[in-house]
C-alpha cells in the first residue's frame, strides 16, 4: 500500500509541535524523552488505542496527523480521549469532510462507500481507482 506519513501535530495547552516526516526517519534521545510517543500518536490518529502519561493527560490537546495515500492528501485530527476521528480529504480536486468512528462501526459514515471506521478510508482511498477499472473491464467481458 503506498501510504506517506506527512507530518504530525501534536496540540499541547501551552505549545503545539510539528514533527515533518521525510522517506527516511529516526528519533533519538534519552530515556523518557517521547520517542515512543510518537509512534503511539500516530496510532491513535489511525484508530488505536493510548496510555495516558501523567504528564500527558495534563497538557495534551489533540493531535494531526497528515498523509499522502496514492494520490489523495488524508489529514485524521483527533482531540484527547475521543472516540471519534475528524478526517479530511482531497481527491482529483475535490475535499471531502467526515467524522469517522476510531474503531466500533456506527454504520456507512459517506454514502456509497462502504466508509466505517479510519481504515476503510485509508482502503477507500488506496483501491478507489483500481476497482473503477476492474468493473469496467468486467462489464466489457460480459458484454
Amino acid at each position: 500500500m503506498k501510504v506517506r506519513l506527512t507530518d504530525l501535530v501534536i496540540v499541547f495547552k501551552k505549545e503545539r509541535e510539528r514533527i515533518v516526516f521525510t522517506d527516511f526517519n529516526y528519533f533519538y534521545g534519552q530515556m523518557g524523552a517521547g520517542k515512543s510517543t510518537i509512534a503511539r500518536l500516530i496510532d491513535y490518529c489511525l484508530g488505536g488505542d493510548f496510555v495516558w502519561t501523567p504528564a500527558l493527560q495534563s497538557e495534551f490537546v489533540s493531535v494531526s496527523l497528515a498523509l499522502r495515500v496514492v494520490d489523495s492528501d488524508l489529514v485524521l485530527n483527533r482531540d484527547a480521549n475521543a472516540g471519534r476521528i475528524r478526517a479530511q480529504w482531497k481527491k482529483a480536486n475535490e475535499s471531502f469532510e467526515a467524522v469517522i468512528p476510531a474503531r466500533s462501526p456506527e454504520g456507512e459514515i459517506v454514502a456509497g462507500t462502504g466508509i466505517e471506521v479510519v481504515s476503510d478510508l485509508i482502503f477507500t482511498l488506496r483501491v478507489r481507482r483500481r476497482r473503477k477499472c476492474g468493473a469496467a473491464r468486467l462489464r466489457k467481458t460480459r458484454n
